[in-house]
């Protein structure tokens, strides 16, 4: 258990006056803790320029909130009945709240994909295997699919390497706080309750750090939100055990609330709603994060001359690249240090100059709807290939942009499949693609500007359209007390939110174009790729009747 003998007292504009015990004061002093200061906690600015707040203030709230949710658990009588010290776990568990985001990249999940080396986790999987000894963790990756954030895998072997001394033998219980990788092997009421905790932490429903996100970026955004109660969810915190049908695992032990939370818990799932629908899944924040994206890879490449994000980037210690400049705690500064730095680069100077950055023709996945009404398979065949455009492009190294370049490129491509008059069927079917990739690309272009402009360039980026946190399978089962009942009950069964949840993932695309172009741009996109996707249908139906 933490001390509280000693502790430092900070402000914070949502939680008031927060406790930091000396020792918590020791982590959070150190550079790498100091780095998230420089880490911004979202990618919102292009809407909401007041939010700028860091991953620095985010990690203090999610602490404070895991010191909440421990006070209010460890009152809990079924802690009676254990044979072992819970409170080390709670005190370990505490730390892992406060470190869950140190080893976040720059722009935060903007640029954590460049974590991954040829997009696996192995790697880092490794690390943390190696750094907890935990055998178990290596056969429940495998076994369990795991797949954790790649800034998760990052602050776990972080937090190890920097403040190990302070995590004893937990070390494994840490690493899957933050990752959110549960025991499944040989559960005991010790790996029980340590997936509880886990949950708390880093679950597909509600925890402590979704929890402060929810109340922060809406905060800063200075986004109209419903109020969540977070002292009144907290405070009625529980264990839940049930019996169950499991021939391996007779009794579950789970985090469950008192039925007084109920209406909080439908609060939380309506702002976590509102901030994915329309804030986070708005086409000005997506393309935001494309342009950091593609200048990250750029000068990752380019500039520092790595593959992926060495964590060696974030240490203290620092890395030196091949001009003998000294990187050391990598964050968003250096970046947008070396982004003012590149010289005739369109995306920097977009990046930097929103005068000429592009813009959605649609903008909003309503307004998506309203234009593609009742033209679902339309719409999925043009998902298809534009997809398989953007497989097409990428094969080059480039990014996904349409302009004349690429359309040349491809025309050359297809003149010399047809001088091979091969009757190969793999020629064959490899022409069509390339007819279709640059007939597709044609259509784009020429309804942005018929001129054909060299500089024109178009940029496709795909989401999914929306669907409410109400419809996830485990928010209807997380367990519900009430004190007249000896059994808990599932939240799906006593509210009526998630009765019509059975949503399915929906296309969904944006185009963005040059801010000058012409004012018919939607009416001609939309009628041409109508046009193209009743083509491309007619071939497969014409394609399965031959066949």
């Amino acid at each position: 258990m933490i001390s509280k003998s000693k502790v430092k007292i900070i402000k914070d504009p949502l939680y008031g006056y927060i406790n930091l015990p000396y020792e918590i004061l020791h982590v959070v002093d150190t550079p790498v803790f100091q780095r998230l200061r420089d880490i911004v906690q979202t990618s919102y600015t292009s809407l909401y320029p007041s939010a700028v707040h860091s991953r620095f203030t985010h990690s203090l709230g999610v602490y404070h909130l895991g010191t909440l949710a421990s006070r209010y658990l460890r009152s809990d009588s079924l802690l009676n009945r254990f044979n072992f010290d819970v409170q080390e776990y709670f005190s370990v568990f505490e730390y892992a709240c406060l470190l869950h985001d140190v080893g976040h990249a720059p722009f935060s999940h903007t640029g954590e994909f460049l974590f991954l080396k040829d997009g696996e986790r192995t790697s880092l999987h490794q690390r943390l295997i190696d750094l907890t000894k935990d055998k178990i963790l290596e056969s429940e990756i495998s076994n369990n699919g795991y797949k954790a954030a790649p800034h998760e895998l990052t602050s776990a072997v972080i937090g190890i390497e920097s403040f190990g001394e302070k995590l004893k033998e937990k070390k494994s219980f840490f690493a899957r706080c933050i990752t959110g990788y549960k025991y499944t092997i040989d559960l005991d009421e010790e790996k029980k309750f340590q997936n509880c905790l886990i949950e708390l932490l880093n679950s597909k429903i509600i925890d402590v750090d979704k929890l402060d996100y929810l109340l922060r970026d809406t905060y800063f955004a200075g986004v109209e939100a419903i109020q969540i109660d977070y002292q009144r969810l907290l405070s009625n915190l529980c264990f839940v055990c049930t019996q169950t049908n499991s021939s391996s695992e007779r009794e579950s032990i789970e985090i469950g609330f008192n039925k007084n939370a109920i209406s909080v818990l439908e609060n939380v799932i309506y702002a976590h709603d509102l901030e994915r629908k329309w804030i986070q899944n708005h086409p000005a924040v997506i393309y935001e994060s494309y342009l950091l994206e593609v200048l990250l890879e750029h000068i990752l490449r380019d500039k520092i001359q790595k593959d992926n994000i060495d964590l060696s980037l974030l240490s203290e210690e620092g890395y030196v690249i091949p001009n003998n400049e000294k990187i050391r705690l990598l964050s968003d500064s250096t970046i947008t240090h070396y982004i003012k730095t590149l010289d005739n680069d369109a995306f920097a100077e977009e990046y930097l100059n929103r005068q000429i950055r592009k813009k959605p023709l649609w903008k909003s996945e309503s307004e998506f709807n309203a234009i593609f009404f009742n033209k679902e398979q339309d719409v999925k065949i043009i998902t298809e290939e534009l997809e398989n455009l953007e497989k097409y492009i990428n094969t080059s190294g480039g990014p996904f942009v349409i302009n004349m370049d690429n359309i040349e490129k491809c025309n050359k491509e297809i003149e010399e499949l047809k001088e091979k008059k091969s009757g190969d069927e793999k020629n064959k079917s490899l022409l069509a693609a390339r007819e279709k990739n640059k007939e597709l690309m044609e259509i784009l272009l020429e309804s942005v500007d018929d001129k054909k402009n060299n500089e024109t360039q178009i940029v496709i980026k795909f989401t999914k359209q929306f669907i409410s946190g109400f419809s996830k399978k485990e928010f209807s089962t997380l367990k519900i007390k009430f004190p007249s009942l000896e059994d808990s009950c599932n939240f799906g069964d006593i509210t009526s939110l998630l009765k019509s949840s059975n949503s399915e993932e929906k296309n969904l695309f944006y185009i963005y174009v040059p801010s000058w172009r012409n004012k018919s741009s939607i009416k001609n996109i939309y009628e041409k790729l109508l046009n193209f996707a009743h083509t491309v249908r007619l071939e497969k139906d014409r394609s399965k009747f031959s066949n």
